[in-house]
């Protein structure tokens, strides 16, 4: 998803904001406790707690980028390692600023002086990772080649790819998110009503430790069902397990200190279980931020988890926050005693509609079926004669583009890849493909003779580009009489070999799990009798041209060799005549493990934009099936090569 991309995109710019003002926080302290300069003090306490917020952004943006990052060929392990020395980098800090008020530096002080070791162990941990996200950059290229040579995925790789989640582990999931959604609804009216009518509600307080220990006892059972204490499908240390653990674990923790501390003190029995809960939302909403999910990179459903954690990590800290503020000043204005609890309300409402995919508030305001795209100072007018045209029939198909704002014809069209207008011509159900060129009139109209193969309904895709403006795609539906085949359902075929004569073509989209929104690269491998094809010539203007249409036909997009001059094509940078020695020119007969290495970026040193392989760059706006026609040109012959994508 877009939106998912966008948060990858900030990590390698917040990443720098707690490196720096956490290590300021360590210098800030070594010359305070050496001086006993109060003001220094309160600088390193300001510095830790304001490096400890942006790190939990930077961890966040930081899962996103990681999805990303993996999916565009950079190994998984230093990824995951990376992930790992972060997580506990932050957690550390989080600690450290924790026990940072508690403390005062005091010549000699024992304490002090652990918390001074341990702040600087933590410094060298941050510097070390720090190092591992550079690594990652300059060594594997993450972030930076969005799809890249080098690495040759392994078993594990392999393995991971395919370790999709069943209907039945996604269904358990959302229900175990639900359960604790309409728990925290419940907790929620309730605190709302003990505001209202607080003498009324103390002895319901009463039970308020109980059921913090008891939801922490069936987080800790019925997590991860094929972790322990199920089953050892997957081991307890498991980082995503573990997490969930230790969410249940403080749970348990936070109902027997609420226990205890209501039977040693006298004061009123919500006092403990308020205070309580506080810190469980603020170490509760650190978590949300700081999740990980173990094959997240993997994962189709990765961004939308992710996206959800967020949301709801910042709504937990916003309620810990605003609850621990009631609870440190008892007195104050009365809509601020509503303030946690209200929301706590949001929280519930997002755990209650949780889902293992996109959230459905980002549904609410992003997703759309991404219609062909023009100006709307644009139209196209499209005219048919005879008016109901027929299979096999010849008809006139008369092409005008209209100017809104001035009210007249547009009949000054720039010339792109050869001609004014490229009008490709597909059937209903995308089984019949053309790519056609009507032809310029002396009055500004484009007119084209055309005969449909069969009845039913077309759609006539155009692309334009009015004089001096941006480029137009039009979509237009046009009904044919006559019988209508059976419609033909769409199958992906991305990673087979389809035969064009003599001719072996392959698909290979990277990443090799498609994303809504997220760029993608389209490589086409063509070979004959076991060699790569290396005396592809331009066809309109570059070495190859790439037709989008989504299943639904709402989406279509006209694409070109990545690099390509607008309008002409690149040379080939060798000798078309010399002879390939290319471990790929067999690729067809090497199976799906080496086709798979091939996604993951094993790209030839042979590559030229005169074949063996064109990379056309795009974008699919939603999840569903798409269907790619690629178009080349050998010996004067135009190869069409028709595939079909899903994404996820």
């Amino acid at each position: 998803m877009y939106f998912g991309y966008l948060i990858s995109g900030l990590h390698p710019i917040l990443v720098h904001f707690p490196i720096v003002l956490l290590l300021g926080a360590l210098a800030a302290e070594a010359v305070g406790f050496y001086r006993q300069d109060a003001f220094l003090s309160r600088v390193a306490k300001g510095l830790l707690a304001t490096g400890c917020v942006i790190s939990l952004f930077a961890f966040v943006s930081g899962n996103f980028a990681e999805v990303f990052a993996v999916r565009g060929g950079t190994p998984h392990d230093p990824v995951d390692r990376h992930a790992l020395w972060a997580m506990g980098t932050t957690w550390l800090f989080i600690g450290l600023t924790v026990t940072r008020f508690y403390l005062e530096p005091r010549c000699g002080s024992v304490p002090f002086a652990i918390y001074m070791g341990a702040l600087l162990l933590a410094s060298a941990f941050l510097a070390y990772t720090a190092h591992q996200g550079g690594c990652l950059v300059y060594e594997h290229g993450a972030g930076v080649l969005a799809m890249h040579g080098g690495h040759a995925i392994d078993m594990k790789d392999l393995r991971d790819l395919y370790q999709e989640q069943t209907s039945e582990s996604i269904i358990y999931s959302e229900m175990m998110h639900h359960i604790f959604g309409w728990l925290v609804l419940a907790l929620s009216f309730f605190l709302i009503v003990s505001k209202i009518w607080p003498e009324q509600s103390k002895k319901l307080w009463r039970a308020g430790p109980y059921v913090l220990f008891a939801g922490g006892v069936f987080l800790m059972i019925f997590s991860d069902t094929d972790s322990w204490p199920l089953s050892r499908a997957r081991p307890i240390y498991d980082k995503e397990v573990l997490q969930h653990k230790i969410f249940a674990t403080l749970m348990i923790a936070a109902g027997a200190i609420s226990f205890l501390k209501r039977k040693k003190d006298a004061a009123s029995p919500s006092s403990g279980y308020h205070l309580g809960l506080a810190l469980l939302a603020l170490v509760g909403g650190g978590l949300l931020f700081t999740h990980v999910h173990s094959v997240a990179p993997y994962s189709n459903r990765a961004i939308g988890v992710y996206l959800h954690h967020l949301t709801m990590g910042f709504v937990a800290l916003s309620a810990g926050t605003a609850s621990l503020w009631e609870a440190m000043q008892p007195v104050g204005p009365r809509w601020r005693g509503f303030l946690w609890p209200c929301i706590l309300l949001v929280e519930s409402v997002l755990l209650i509609n949780y889902n293992e995919n996109i959230p459905w508030f980002v549904k609410a305001f992003t997703e759309h079926h991404a219609p062909v795209l023009h100006e709307a100072r644009y139209d196209l007018r499209v005219r048919s004669t005879p008016e109901h045209p027929l299979p096999g029939k010849a008809c006139q198909l008369q092409f005008e583009v209209y100017d809104n704002a001035s009210h007249a014809r547009v009949s000054n069209l720039e010339i792109m890849h050869e001609h004014p207008l490229h009008l490709m011509i597909v059937s209903r159900d995308l089984s019949f493909f053309d790519h056609v060129h009507p032809v310029t009139q002396p009055d500004g109209t484009l007119v084209l003779p055309y005969k449909f193969p069969h009845g039913g309904e077309f759609l006539l895709f155009a692309d334009l580009i009015p004089a001096g403006q941006t480029p137009q795609s039009f979509r237009v539906p046009v009904q044919v009489g006559g019988d209508v085949p059976v419609s033909v359902k769409l199958v992906e075929n991305a990673y087979d070999t389809i035969k064009v004569g003599a001719r072996d073509v392959l698909l290979f989209n990277q990443p090799l799990i498609l994303a809504p929104g997220q760029p993608a690269r389209l490589k086409f491998a063509l070979f004959s009798k076991e060699k790569g094809l290396a005396d592809l010539e331009p066809y309109l203007g570059c070495f190859g041209h790439c037709i989008i249409v989504s299943e639904d036909t709402s989406f279509f997009m006209h694409t070109h060799p990545e690099d390509h001059q607008h309008g002409a094509a690149t040379k080939p940078a060798v000798n078309v005549d010399e002879p390939i020695i290319n471990a790929d020119s067999k690729l067809p007969q090497l199976g799906e493990a080496r086709k798979m290495m091939y996604t993951m970026g094993m790209s030839s040193p042979s590559m030229r934009y005169a074949g063996p392989e064109v990379v056309f760059p795009a974008v699919f706006p939603k999840s569903g099936l798409y269907k790619i026609w690629g178009q080349f040109n050998q010996g004067g012959e135009i190869i069409t090569v028709p595939f079909v994508v899903r994404v996820p």
